[in-house]
């Protein structure tokens, strides 16, 4: 079109040129008049043209900005859905719309707009070195993977521990991935924690003799550092007292006492200065530390060997045979010296509860051995110490009360999860301390005992009076049977129970401590055996 115009244009000034007829200018004006009008036609077609192709230029990029919006919302529920968060930022440090609001919720605030290195960073030094490394980024100087690698891995974020790792963009921006990592952190603190209380429980036990010797060494090293505080002694003692400190502070480290041995090198440092610069040492901050390391990493032993160990530990054994010959012959020699005997028979006593410590496992042996379910079987109480010779016979039975409430109190763990019970029964015994006796209460949460049995074998062993001249039997009276050897309610006779033994040897145990024994049972709630022995017995 425009190729058009231009050709009539040149026709018309060569009309003019070549032809002086008097018609001619008019003609030529004419097609001048027409080259211009083909002409103007042509500039705005073209302006048309090039205006359709803005819109279509402006079209598409409104649909690329769309799709780059769907394809950051897109990367964003991915990378929350695989717990990362991003954010991005160019040379002037301010962070991008591209956050992602997983980041919003770590950092516990919007972080869009503001400075990264403020956001990342509590410490002005790792602001400053993390703004002086990026500046090496932004201005071309080095490779980005060099100052990558030299930046902060994480950073910690009130209770998170964030782990940060940095790439760069084609804009110019560095794009930095982050990921919470606060869970893994405390399982690796935590499994780094057991590690070293396993490392120091096979130390401990290996060596209990020097740990014990340890201990006493702690005491001591407690007792000069109070004299010292309360005397104001001269530079010679603390002198001596740091020689102390050192001997402890090796000893600890062996028994992987980590804190303990950091609070004595820090408290030695302290000392050595300030003896060095002839001060006077105010110690009471390095002396609360280390008593709290000590005690703090002793009840790491004593919370799994129990407080009898370590008392055990800085004790002198003596085999029990020869013990008891020791006190034959003190009894026999001194008879009439009590207080020999007290002393005696006071290094003799341990807890009552220490007698029935094999019980939790034969309940699970028993168990196993019928296919039953049993919860881990608790023991409370127990704790006063006694002299435990007369009361031994007695603990000893306890293994017929378990066989038999595994046998015959608990039920099949079908039968309990048709009644609506916890499928893997329960069976206790709890130590009471009264004022005249000690009450042993053992119970399980069984199918209880059946009177009509009890009554049934009662008859069948002919020792039920029919008389129409004999009173009824009461509850207690029934279940006294229970007591009576050969027997049993049992359908038959197994290799844990059916004889009518067990029981009857626990009457007997008792009986012989002066003690009473009653049973108390609610069917389909558990039976409950409760032995109460007399003080003065046991």
């Amino acid at each position: 079109m425009l190729l058009s115009s231009l050709l009539l244009v040149v026709l018309a000034i060569l009309f003019a040129t070549f032809f002086e007829r008097p018609e001619v200018p008019t003609l030529a004006l004419a097609l001048l008049l027409l080259a211009f009008w083909v002409l103007l036609a042509a500039w705005d077609g073209q302006v048309h043209r090039l205006q359709l192709q803005a819109d279509q230029l402006l079209s598409l990029e409104k649909d690329l900005e769309e799709e780059q919006r769907k394809v950051h919302e897109r990367a964003c529920r991915v990378a929350e859905l695989s717990g990362v968060g991003f954010f991005s930022f160019g040379p002037d440090f301010v962070i991008r719309e591209t956050v992602t609001s997983l980041c919003s919720a770590w950092f516990g605030t919007s972080i869009q707009g503001r400075l990264a290195d403020e956001v990342l960073f509590q410490s002005p030094q790792l602001r400053e070195e993390f703004r002086q490394g990026l500046a090496l980024f932004f201005s071309g100087k080095t490779q980005p993977e060099v100052i990558f690698d030299l930046l902060e891995p994480s950073t910690q974020i009130a209770s998170k521990v964030l782990e940060l790792a940095y790439t760069h963009t084609d804009l110019n921006e560095v794009l930095v991935i982050v990921r919470d990592r606060t869970v893994d952190k405390e399982w690796e603190q935590k499994k780094r924690q057991e590690e070293l209380e396993k490392s120091m429980m096979v130390k401990v036990l290996a060596h209990r003799n020097a740990f014990a010797d340890f201990t006493r060494e702690a005491q001591g090293l407690f007792d000069a550092l109070y004299a010292l505080e309360s005397s104001g002694e001269g530079f010679e003692r603390w002198r001596e007292f740091i020689r102390l400190l050192h001997t402890f502070k090796a000893d600890a480290a062996f028994f992987d006492f980590s804190d303990s041995a950091q609070a004595a090198h820090e408290f030695e440092t302290y000392l050595s200065d300030a003896l060095i610069l002839g001060q006077r040492p105010s110690p009471e901050e390095n002396s609360l530390e280390l008593k709290r390391s000590y005690f703090l990493e002793l009840r790491r032993i004593t919370d799994n060997l129990g407080e009898g160990w370590l008392k055990e530990a800085d004790a002198v054994l003596v085999p029990r045979t020869s013990y008891r010959r020791l006190l034959r012959y003190a009894q026999t020699a001194y008879p009439s010296d009590q207080q020999l005997k007290r002393f005696l028979d006071f290094h003799r006593q341990v807890p009552v509860r220490t007698l029935f410590q094999k019980l939790p496992d034969l309940v699970q042996s028993v168990a196993a051995s019928l296919g039953k379910r049993v919860a881990p079987m608790s023991i409370s109480g127990g704790e006063v110490r006694i002299v435990t010779d007369k009361i031994e016979p007695l603990a000893a039975t306890f293994v017929h009360l378990v066989r038999n409430s595994v046998d015959h109190g608990l039920e099949t763990v079908r039968e309990r999860e048709a009644l609506g019970k916890p499928l893997a029964g329960t069976i206790s015994l709890e130590i009471i301390e009264a004022r005249r006796a000690i009450v042993f209460r053992f119970q399980d949460d069984g199918r209880g005992i059946s009177y009509q049995k009890v009554v049934a074998r009662a008859r069948e062993l002919n020792w039920l009076d029919t008389s129409e001249s004999s009173a009824p039997l009461d509850e207690q009276g029934l279940l006294a049977f229970l007591f009576r050897q050969g027997f049993s309610t049992a359908a038959e006779v197994s290799d844990v129970s059916g004889r009518g033994i067990g029981l009857s040897a626990v009457k007997h145990a008792v009986d012989a401590l002066h003690g009473s024994i009653r049973v108390l049972t609610r069917p389909g709630k558990g039976t409950t055996f409760e032995i109460i022995i007399p003080w003065e017995v046991s």
